[in-house]
């Protein structure tokens, strides 16, 4: 099974780690990786596989929410 998205009006994650002057101070990056593996996990246990994880395959808001 193949999953396509339509296009979302948002960040990817690579984005805010390319960025000298950076919205976050720095444990937030941290922090959101934490949330990343978590969020991988449970789709894991779906038995749902990503095969292409990278930070640029995860995405944001402008607000800073996931989306």
């Amino acid at each position: 099974m193949c999953l396509q998205t339509p296009f979302i009006d948002a960040l990817d994650f690579s984005e805010n780690l390319d960025h000298e002057e950076n919205y976050y101070d720095k444990m937030i990056p941290v922090e959101s990786q934490l949330y990343l593996l978590v969020a991988l996990k449970r789709v894991h246990e779906f038995n749902v596989i990503h095969r292409d994880v990278k930070p640029r395959n995860f995405l944001y808001n402008r607000f800073c929410s996931w989306t």
